[in-house]
């Protein structure tokens, strides 16, 4: 039989909550995708140079972070933020479009990856640090953006249900 997507809705979202922690965490935050984004804006409007920022994110004593950075399972860089910054540029170019805010994404790399302390922490640009950029130049407004995160999994998420639910061995 066929599933019916609203009757799993519920149950998918329970099972979701429970065993995706930092996923959920990521909704409940507005995913990082959009807090990225926004932390490119207030850089851009600010007018501070980009190293008060990397000076906040180095101090200890303060609770401001560099969005975009990091990664618990890739140790050093992301290599899909490397295919999705060029992406960025030929999708900017193909709908003839530019964003100010690539520049300063493209300074905010540039110098942590001549930074020791963000080099010895293997602190560079995830698959978020450029994610919005592109999905702003397509048309996405920056709440859609923790949407457009799940909507990309909810394929894996069913899947991973529909097996836990048919396996009578299984416990959610």
């Amino acid at each position: 039989p066929l599933l019916d997507a609203y009757a799993i809705y519920p149950h998918l979202m329970d099972y979701w909550a429970e065993t995706m922690q930092d996923d959920a965490y990521l909704i409940a935050a507005d995913g990082w995708v959009a807090e990225t984004y926004r932390m490119l804006e207030e850089i851009k409007t600010s007018g501070k140079p980009i190293s008060h920022y990397l000076d906040m994110a180095k101090d200890k004593s303060s609770d401001y972070r560099l969005m975009g950075f990091g990664h618990r399972v890739y140790k050093n860089f992301d290599p899909r933020s490397i295919i999705l910054k060029k992406r960025v540029y030929e999708v900017l170019e193909e709908l003839q479009q530019e964003d100010p805010l690539l520049d300063v994404a493209l300074e905010l790399e540039e110098k942590p990856l001549k930074d020791d302390y963000f080099v010895e922490r293997n602190l560079y640009p995830n698959v978020d640090f450029y994610s919005g950029i592109l999905l702003k130049a397509i048309g996405i407004p920056v709440e859609m953006y923790t949407v457009m995160f799940a909507i990309g999994r909810m394929p894996g998420w069913i899947a991973n249900w529909k097996e836990i639910t048919e396996d009578p061995k299984s416990r959610i």
